[in-house]
């Protein structure tokens, strides 16, 4: 899995496992084991970001481009 977005700061959770930031992910990626997974993108201020991926068997790495939208004040 890679992704990229921002903030790079917010933290990425991958089937309720926090993995790192999306800094972090976006440099060095997540090997996701063949399967359904749940990815959650949060930081404070913002609305969280879900998405559902599904990994399988010899494909190419999934990208997900990720903007969260800050709470309005």
């Amino acid at each position: 899995l890679r992704m990229v977005g921002t903030p790079r700061e917010a933290t990425v959770i991958i089937d309720d496992e926090a993995v790192g930031s999306l800094e972090l992910v976006a440099a060095h990626g997540v090997a996701l084991p063949v399967g359904v997974h749940h990815v959650t993108v949060k930081a404070s201020g913002y609305f969280p970001w879900d998405r559902e991926v599904k990994a399988e068997e010899g494909q190419a790495p999934i990208r997900l481009e990720v903007a969260l939208t800050p709470v309005p004040d």
